[in-house]
């Protein structure tokens, strides 16, 4: 069954749509787009002592330990500031990450702030996904009017790029960009998309190539639409494994 086109509603709607289909006390992903800051705020007004937080948007220096007990679970405070530092938690419950289109499978574009990396990492190492875009949200063919955005290590970028015009796309350095990881950024636009999952594996396997903004095996529980001050969604059925 192809993925549902979602329709938008407020951001308040969608963060109550998200915090009912919350486990007790979820740890919870948020990608470095304004959109998932966005429901990631209100969902912290409705719920402010429930949720545990990963942000990929923010620096290393704001990161904040707090309950490190034995036998307890950690915890990175406050939420807005938090770093994203997996090795604090056993689990990720539910990523919101950023997404500019997906495909009928189900497979997305993210749209990130220079955190290729970091947001693709929430987005697949979730239990739950959650991709929220822009209304309104297209659903087609990859790759078509959004290049992908490629996380490279910067002593590798020409070879990288090479590779890439080589698979047929026309790769472009985004100068002054730097990932919050310190990586070059490169634009590919023109890949063949039509097998997602192939191609995001044939990408991973460049050498230099830290992250593909492609994301093709995320355990999505549905697309969300943000509209004028708004977002709603449309939620596919829950994987939980």
């Amino acid at each position: 069954m192809p993925a549902p086109i979602p329709q938008p509603q407020t951001v308040y709607g969608l963060a109550k749509l998200i915090g009912s289909m919350l486990d007790w006390q979820p740890t919870i992903g948020v990608g470095s787009d304004p959109t998932a800051t966005a429901i990631a705020a209100e969902l912290e007004a409705i719920m402010p002592r429930d949720i545990q937080w990963l942000h990929a948007g923010a620096s290393q220096a704001d990161t904040r330990l707090a309950g490190a007990g034995a036998g307890r679970r950690r915890q990175i405070q406050p939420a807005r500031d938090s770093f994203l530092e997996l090795n604090h938690f056993n689990s990720i419950d539910w990523s919101l990450v950023g997404t500019l289109e997906f495909d009928q499978r189900g497979h997305f574009n993210l749209r990130s702030q220079n955190a290729v990396a970091r947001d693709k990492t929430l987005a697949v190492a979730a239990r739950r996904c959650c991709a929220l875009g822009a209304a309104p949200m297209k659903r087609g063919l990859l790759g078509k009017e959004h290049p992908l955005c490629v996380e490279v290590l910067p002593y590798a970028r020409s070879m990288v790029s090479r590779r890439l015009a080589a698979l047929g796309c026309q790769p472009l350095l985004m100068p002054g960009e730097r990932s919050r990881d310190g990586n070059t950024l490169i634009s590919a636009l023109g890949l063949d998309l039509s097998n997602a999952g192939a191609m995001e594996q044939q990408l991973k396997r460049i050498p230099g190539v830290v992250a593909i903004s492609l994301v093709t095996t995320a355990r999505l529980s549905g697309f969300f639409a943000i509209g004028d001050r708004a977002a709603s969604g449309t939620s596919l059925r829950r994987r939980d494994h």
